[in-house]
């Protein structure tokens, strides 16, 4: 739905029988979103729109590793967690897939951060965070924890805008 005055609405979107759609991650400009669809056979889905034509621009096939997928669109890419086995996954419109390990999903948060460059990101545990090199696909950092009281837990997660600060 669009909200200014001058936007375009989209009609619904319209996947068969059986298909849910899941999680949504909206491109920084607001032109474009990813959306994660499911069927019945459990068989996940990326799918990009384009917001200002609404127009299918891509669907890919994507290995799903858990429940709870969390996305973040970065450029004309999207990052996921839980998009494959403990890891954090980026797919491109192409269809190419870069896996970066992750942490355990049982002991992963379902909040997780990436860098405003796309080239980092931060998952956290409970009491802990662990950063993650998406270009090169490698840990950054051993799993960096802090002392929490009682049931407290770490609840959300941001890059500062040079990504040189985690908060």
């Amino acid at each position: 739905v669009g909200l200014a005055a001058d936007a375009r609405s989209c009609e619904r979107i319209e996947l068969g029988a059986g298909v849910q759609f899941g999680a949504v991650a909206i491109a920084d400009d607001g032109g474009s979103a990813w959306i994660q669809a499911t069927d019945e056979t459990r068989k996940v889905q990326m799918l990009r729109f384009d917001l200002s034509r609404c127009e299918s621009l891509a669907r890919l096939e994507a290995r799903q590793g858990g429940s709870a997928i969390r996305l973040v669109a970065s450029g004309d890419n999207v990052i996921g967690q839980r998009l494959g086995v403990d890891t954090i996954t980026t797919l491109d419109v192409a269809g190419n897939r870069r896996d970066a390990p992750g942490l355990t999903q049982s002991t992963t948060m379902i909040e997780f951060a990436v860098s405003r460059d796309g080239n980092r990101a931060v998952q956290a545990t409970r009491n802990g965070i662990q950063l993650v090199d998406l270009q090169r696909g490698e840990r950054l950092s051993a799993l960096l924890q802090a002392p929490l009281a009682g049931n407290d837990a770490i609840a959300k997660l941001a890059f500062s805008p040079t990504a040189d600060r985690v908060l």
